[in-house]
């Protein structure tokens, strides 16, 4: 008998270190493909389970399972894997897994869009940035020393005249897309980066890395693979203390991704994001509510959040982020307006860039810190529960 319940404890105690899968009933889902987010562990021991999950995924699910795509950003290690669910409890059984999360669908953060074909001087978000006080459409802002910006979004149409041969392409995990803006969604964020007359840092280097497609929609484990290859490669270029990742992509919590980024801001990487479109809490959605990230809320014309800016703590600052004119993918001389927090994001990734070139400011922490102790206080209506700073780029007319 006590032989019995010696075997029943162990069995118990396995079942309890059984893996969590999380998102299990989340909108969206793709099925059998899964994010395996691994805990530290000895180097051959996570590719000896890579290799066996592998393995088993092909066995029984035949050739369409498999490990996709694997993932390393300073300390957080996983894979995605399509597989059926036999291999999902191998993978939730082994004891080097921390957790597993179901693959889902994630969309850009734009709210709405307004054509524009004209070259009008509406770049009222630039001028925001570069002034306490709203309503000066000036842009002012200082020469600077070469910084790289990695745009995660719909691509980039690296050829339009804002970007002066300063765009280049990356990394493209849309199968089956051609390396083009097919959505012009990435285009116009690139251009508030970076562009030559709409852009924040009108010098920065701009890197497209095409993770949603043509309808600006995505997958977490795209997402995950771009933040991945873009931490990797501004290490392997030796440039990350001078680089960003802008993310105006946003969904439910999602934990792998929010790993992700934390681990890709302890490597070194600022990441900007939008605080997302639902008009809600921000620590509700992510990347949103990775306190690592700097997350943006979004104002209007007249320094009013737009009821459907996300909002609460988890927000790091305000920026322009309504009627926003940007470039656009139709042509080398085309333009949108758009409006939402991912027209925000861009505006604090180019003021990234800007402080790093201008005043040399290197570090996550320390860029962020910079941002809200130049930032103006005070002026946001309804911050509703944010903190109330709108960025600010240091304009020393008005320090």
């Amino acid at each position: 008998m006590k032989t019995f319940y010696l075997i029943l404890a162990a069995l118990v105690s396995l079942a309890l270190a059984k893996a969590p899968l999380m998102n299990r009933e989340t909108a969206d889902t793709i099925a059998d493909n899964y994010i395996v987010v691994m805990k530290k562990a000895d180097p051959n021991k996570l590719r000896s389970h890579y290799r066996l999950m592998h393995t088993s995924a092909q066995v029984t699910k035949g050739d369409d399972g498999g490990i996709v795509k694997t993932y390393q950003v300073s300390g957080f290690n996983g894979y995605h894997i399509k597989c059926n669910n036999a291999t999902l409890e191998n993978i939730r059984n082994d004891p080097i897994v921390d957790y597993v999360v179901r693959d889902g669908l994630v969309t850009a953060q734009a709210a709405y869009i307004v054509p524009r074909a004209d070259a009008a001087a509406t770049t009222w978000g630039l001028g925001r940035i570069s002034h306490r006080a709203p309503g000066v459409a000036a842009y002012v802002n200082r020469i600077a020393a070469p910084t790289h910006a990695y745009i995660l979004d719909t691509g980039v149409r690296v050829t339009h005249k804002e970007f002066g041969g300063r765009a280049t392409w990356g990394k493209n995990f849309i199968s089956g897309a051609q390396d083009v803006d097919d959505n012009g969604h990435g285009t116009h964020i690139a251009g508030t980066v970076g562009g030559n007359t709409v852009g924040v840092d009108n010098s920065t280097r701009l890197i497209a890395v095409k993770v949603l497609d043509n309808n600006s929609t995505g997958t977490w484990s795209g997402i995950i693979a771009g933040v991945d290859w873009a931490v990797n490669d501004a290490q392997a270029q030796g440039r990350i203390s001078r680089s960003v990742i802008n993310m105006s992509i946003g969904g439910p919590k999602y934990s792998a991704l929010d790993d992700c980024v934390k681990n890709a801001v302890g490597a070194g990487m600022t990441v900007v994001v939008a605080a997302s479109n639902y008009g809600a809490d921000a620590c509700t959605y992510s990347p949103a509510l990775v306190p690592e990230a700097i997350t943006v809320a979004a104002i209007d014309e007249s320094d009013n959040r737009p009821g459907w800016s996300n909002w609460g703590t988890c927000v790091d600052i305000f920026a322009p982020g309504n009627n926003i004119y940007s470039a656009w993918k139709d042509s080398d001389t085309s333009y949108m307006t758009m409006s939402g927090t991912s027209m925000a994001s861009p505006h604090i990734a180019g003021l990234a860039t800007y402080l790093m070139s201008r005043e040399f400011v290197s570090g996550p922490a320390d860029v962020a810190k910079r941002m809200v102790e130049l930032g103006t206080p005070g002026k946001v209506k309804n911050p509703n529960g944010s903190p109330n700073v709108i960025a600010f780029n240091g304009n020393k007319a008005e320090l």
